[in-house]
């Protein structure tokens, strides 16, 4: 609609300026033509008026009858007769009473000439032509006729009148000619528009009806045809970036891209996950302002303003745990350019070096386990062998000890092979229906003998239903007797461990509970670990190895369930096993 307006403007100016043009040009040449019609007119006018003056005989008075006659045919013409002297002895208009001396009028001095002047008689102005009126052979008066140049301001009046009515008929048939190529133009360029700002709002559905054949079809093909390939285009970039969105959200590693300013540009679920972000949109905001990890910033200066990539292994202590990570920070150009800005990449190593330290203290806990029992046999041995002549029942003691040592050597041994063995099954165990119920009564059997041995009752709470689990039969009874194991070591002679068997909330649960000292808080979850004991010389002298309950965990890891424990001092322990059904 403003290309039409202006287009009206356009036309509207150059109206106006041809208008201009035909009244400095038209109108002067008018006006000459109009003079020159009144130069002519006076010019055949006073000749037949100087013919027409007259004297009479005897009293030598002008004679008017004539002039009077021509004065009312042509009352526009001004007749004026002048005697020598400069009298004025009639005039068509005036008063000759009044009139003053005329015989210094350039038309008198200069009879013949044209002359246009003001009169201050009439109050116009007027054009002036007089002649001799010569009578024999004297001249006996002028004759003066005038005619005034209103009638050329009347008509130059009138002809600009028409100029100005043909302006504004233009003007008229312009605004009307606007006004139709507004509704024949404007109308479909309107909804040219209004498709190519739905194809702005990503509707890059809409297509534009081919409803012409004139520039506007052409148009409407044209932006169709860029809607295709605009559609296609955007497809393609939509789908680049939904692989790239799933690449960065599937890496384990956290991602951050910052430009010159530290200003983020990209970041992934990873990376908000390991430096803690909660803030929902922090692109285009600073990596100080949302991260206060001074050694993350730090990487990212330093490699924006050095070039240089670099790697280093940060810790941060949170609340609970302790965050290992490997921080590569490397910088990124674009083309030729200097550093553009940087890339981050946060590995989480705190598993790793968690592990490294479950083996440090795994190796240095099974050299020490083992050291014992291997040191007391080596002993004991070389101390029989180089006495040759011990005493009998010295020699018993050596070899009841040697045994004990054996014995708790290969109980090491045997529960490390069985840790290795549910480990390297890595949820892989041999599984088949078990009826948890029945098994867990087998166990309840088996360690009858060493309750009997502390004078302990064993009890065990059941329903008459089976309880039916998917699992390793072997190893689901090596978690249950461990824990039954452990009741009967720890807990006080003459006291009573109860075996409950149930289902609860759609798990099978197994609970092992005792009537021993309890397990202090800080103690609970280190329990579980290899080899930790709250009470290594007690658990020594009871011959525990310290691998029974990482078995448990590791058991029920493999079978999809977990393990859990409620224990105050001096109240007693309640392990619970629970395994899906």
């Amino acid at each position: 609609m403003r290309f039409v307006w202006k287009v009206f403007a356009g036309m509207v100016a150059a109206i106006l300026l041809a208008g201009l043009v035909i009244d400095l040009s038209v109108v002067g040449e008018v006006r000459d033509g109009l003079r020159e019609e009144i130069n002519g007119h006076v010019r055949r006018t006073t000749p037949l008026v100087a013919s027409m003056v007259d004297f009479n005989a005897e009293s030598g008075e002008l004679v008017t009858d004539q002039l009077l006659r021509v004065a009312r045919s042509e009352p526009d013409i001004r007749i004026t007769i002048i005697n020598p002297n400069g009298l004025v002895l009639f005039d068509s208009h005036e008063d000759v009473a009044s009139m003053d001396d005329h015989g210094q009028r350039t038309e008198v001095l200069d009879p013949g000439s044209i002359v246009t002047r003001y009169s201050n008689t009439l109050q116009t102005h007027m054009t002036y032509h007089a002649l001799e009126v010569m009578r024999d052979g004297v001249v006996r008066a002028y004759a003066r006729v005038a005619l005034p140049q209103e009638r050329i301001e009347a008509r130059i009046s009138a002809l600009r009148l028409s100029i100005l009515l043909s302006v504004l008929l233009g003007l008229a048939v312009a605004l009307g000619a606007a006004f139709v190529i507004s509704r024949r133009l404007t109308r479909p360029l309107t909804e040219v528009a209004a498709k190519v700002r739905d194809l702005g709002r990503d509707e890059a559905s809409q297509r534009l009806p081919i409803m012409r054949q004139d520039e506007i079809g052409e148009l409407c093909a044209a932006i169709n045809r860029m809607a295709d390939e605009l559609e296609t285009r955007v497809e393609v970039i939509a789908k680049d970036r939904r692989q790239k969105d799933a690449i960065l959200a599937g890496m384990s590693e956290g991602l951050i891209a910052v430009d010159r300013d530290q200003k983020i540009m990209l970041i992934n679920t990873a990376a908000r996950r390991l430096i803690s972000l909660t803030e929902d949109d922090p692109m285009g905001r600073s990596l100080w302002e949302m991260t206060r990890i001074t050694e993350i910033t730090k990487a990212a200066d330093s490699c924006i303003v050095d070039g240089i990539p670099a790697v280093d292994e940060i810790t941060l202590n949170g609340e609970q745990t302790e965050l290992v990570l490997r921080l590569a920070a490397a910088p990124f150009r674009e083309g030729s350019e200097d550093s553009v800005g940087c890339v981050l990449v946060l590995q989480d190593l705190t598993e790793l070096r968690r592990l490294e330290k479950v083996r440090r203290d795994f190796v240095a806990n099974v050299s020490h386990e083992l050291k014992t029992p291997l040191t007391a046999i080596h002993g004991f041995v070389e101390v029989m062998h180089d006495d040759p002549q011990m005493e009998e029942a010295q020699r018993q003691t050596f070899l009841t000890k040697a045994l004990a040592a054996t014995e708790r050597l290969s109980a090491i041994l045997r529960d490390l092979f069985s840790l290795a063995r549910i480990e390297a099954a890595d949820g892989a165990l041999a599984k088949e229906a078990v009826d948890l119920g029945a098994l867990s009564a087998n166990c309840l059997r088996e360690a009858r003998a060493a309750a009997e041995i502390r004078d302990m009752k064993l009890e065990m709470h059941s329903p008459a239903h089976p309880i039916s689990v998917l699992g390793d039969p072997e190893a689901l009874a090596t978690a249950v007797s461990n824990l039954l194991d452990n009741a009967i070591k720890y807990s006080p002679p003459g006291s009573k461990v109860d075996l409950l068997c149930d289902l609860h909330e759609g798990f099978a649960r197994v609970r092992v509970r005792d009537q021993g000292p309890g397990i202090p808080s800080a103690a609970q979850e280190r329990v579980f670990e290899r080899f930790y004991r709250i009470d290594k010389d007690r658990s020594r002298i009871l011959g525990g190895t310290g691998l029974g309950l990482s078995i448990v965990r590791n058991v029920l890891a493999a079978h999809g369930g977990e393990v859990s424990l409620s224990s105050e001092v001096g109240q007693g322990s309640e392990f619970t096993i629970k395994l899906p059904t």
